[in-house]
C-alpha cells in the first residue's frame, strides 16, 4: 500500500535523520570536554523529542500497518535529504 505522509511527518523524520547522523557522527569523536558533552546530549535530546513526536502523532491511528508505514516514511525522508533550514 502507498501511504501519502503529512508534510510534518516527513520534516520530522528528515530532522531525525539528520539528528542521528550528528549524533554518529559525534559518537566517533572524544567527549573528553564540557563543550563536547553538552553538544552530544543536546542532539540526544533533541533526538529523543523528535522520536516521541512521531510516535506519537495521531496519523499512525488512520493507516492499515503503522510498521510498514513508518518504513515507507523513513524512506521517503531519505529520498528527500537534509530538512528545510538544516
Amino acid at each position: 500500500m502507498a501511504y501519502e505522509f503529512p508534510d510534518h511527518l516527513v520534516e520530522l523524520r528528515r530532522s531525525f535523520n539528520e539528528a542521528d547522523a550528528r549524533i554518529s557522527h559525534l559518537a566517533r569523536e572524544p567527549l573528553d570536554t564540557p563543550t563536547a558533552r553538552d553538544a552530544w546530549e543536546q542532539v540526544w535530546k533533541r533526538a529523543q523529542d523528535i522520536v516521541l513526536a512521531l510516535h506519537a502523532d495521531p496519523f499512525w491511528n488512520t493507516v492499515d500497518n503503522p510498521a510498514k508505514a513508518r518504513m515507507a516514511l523513513q524512506q521517503v525522508a531519505r529520498e528527500q535529504g537534509s530538512p528545510a533550514g538544516g
